[in-house]
């Protein structure tokens, strides 16, 4: 039998100071470390067997009677994990990637090393710790601006003034641009969540890619924020939209002076999807923002009546998404049995349906599984929340 390996997977990871303690934030995680113990993780190697760590340790002047107690210590709080390779299963790790598929983007350091080469913070130095105040004015400035683009936004998407404002406009609207703007505005959301984090002295986030539902989505990492106040959670939460609407803005100008129907219509693609952002129902920004603000008010009487309200309206909304999805189905089933009696007609036109339908093939019953997987996953969690909301009501 092989020798059992651990991973001391922090070592290289970002760290910055919280009061008393240091956060280490990894792509998905984070932890809430002592100076003492974050200094060990970067003095221990990166892997080893538990013999070989506790031998490092004594080398570095450790008390060898303390030396496994530290190991085990490491080990409880997640400090050193068995190598991930050890751990799981090549196939499984394949199949966990494909059917929940996290791509990591834009690391904590890359952000840091950016700002401090553009001087927007000064290198070696805590900056957002010195600022934060500051910070925090600045971004609920810049919320009552996001607050006035958004709502000129909206009104332009989702009423005739779109039409109107359409007839005005000159040239067409390119879909490579526009999906370019588009992509990049998410990607300026996240980047106002890992602001907001850090003016909450959290530090700055990693921003990812993955999957939910059947939608792509960027996402960010906030985990940490159990022990923050209120408005600063609310700050966080809101952040993506902050930094969006900003970004809205500048379209809502470029289209002002120039009457271009690219920029047109960049406005209402990114108010779609900060339309579904804000929406509580599904999970993304308005649920945790819903979440937050309850978890604060939980025992008060109107907060417990109205989340009965939000858990059957989260139900309904659920049940709503199956129904769509088993319409898909139907036309995905169609074009599989089109594909099995004549494969060419997914390269060319045939049958009614548009040139290359291949895309679909591969894309649908991978979508839909995401989503079936996904929806269960709601399912249960509703469930839980409604256990918990009887049995909170019970307890009164």
């Amino acid at each position: 039998m092989s020798e059992t390996i651990y991973h001391n997977h922090l070592k290289r990871e970002y760290a910055v100071e919280n009061g008393n303690n240091s956060l280490i934030i990894t792509s998905s995680s984070c932890y809430r470390m002592s100076e003492e113990t974050l200094l060990l993780i970067d003095c221990l190697p990166e892997k080893g067997s538990k013999e070989f760590y506790i031998q490092a340790m004594f080398a570095m002047g450790i008390e060898k009677a303390m030396t496994r107690i530290i190991f085990d210590k490491l080990v409880i709080i997640g400090a050193l994990i068995i190598n991930f390779k050890q751990k799981k299963n090549i196939f499984k790790k394949i199949f966990l990637n494909i059917i929940r598929p996290e791509i990591k983007l834009l690391s904590s350091q890359r952000q840091k090393k950016t700002l401090e080469a553009m001087r927007i913070i000064p290198a070696g130095k805590e900056w957002f710790e010195k600022n934060k105040k500051n910070l925090k004015v600045v971004l609920f400035s810049f919320l009552f601006i996001s607050l006035m683009s958004i709502f000129f936004s909206f009104i332009i998407s989702f009423t005739g003034m779109y039409a109107i404002l359409a007839k005005m406009s000159v040239g067409h609207a390119k879909s490579a641009y526009l999906l370019a703007i588009v992509f990049f505005g998410s990607f300026v959301h996240e980047i106002g969540h890992s602001f907001a984090a850090a003016s909450a002295n959290i530090g700055l986030r990693p921003i990812g890619f993955s999957i939910y539902l059947f939608y792509p989505v960027f996402y960010t990492n906030v985990s940490g924020m159990e022990k923050l106040s209120l408005h600063e959670k609310v700050l966080i939460d809101c952040g993506g939209f902050i930094a969006q609407s900003i970004y809205l803005l500048i379209f809502l100008l470029l289209w002002f002076f120039t009457r271009n129907m690219l920029f047109l219509e960049s406005i209402r693609w990114i108010s779609l999807i900060m339309a579904f952002n804000f929406n509580p129902l599904l999970r993304t920004d308005g649920y945790w923002l819903y979440k937050d603000i309850r978890k604060e008010f939980k025992n008060s009487k109107i907060v417990i009546y109205l989340h009965y309200i939000y858990i059957a309206a989260f139900f309904s909304f659920t049940i709503y998404l199956f129904y769509y999805l088993f319409g898909k189905i139907e036309h995905v089933y169609d074009l599989l049995l089109i594909a099995y009696k004549n494969p060419a007609t997914l390269f060319h036109e045939g049958y009614g349906y548009v040139y290359g339908q291949a895309y679909k093939i591969i894309l649908g019953p991978y979508l839909i599984l995401m989503f079936f997987i996904a929806g269960s996953r709601r399912l249960q969690e509703v469930s839980q929340e409604w256990l918990d909301l009887r049995k909170q009501t019970t307890l009164r």
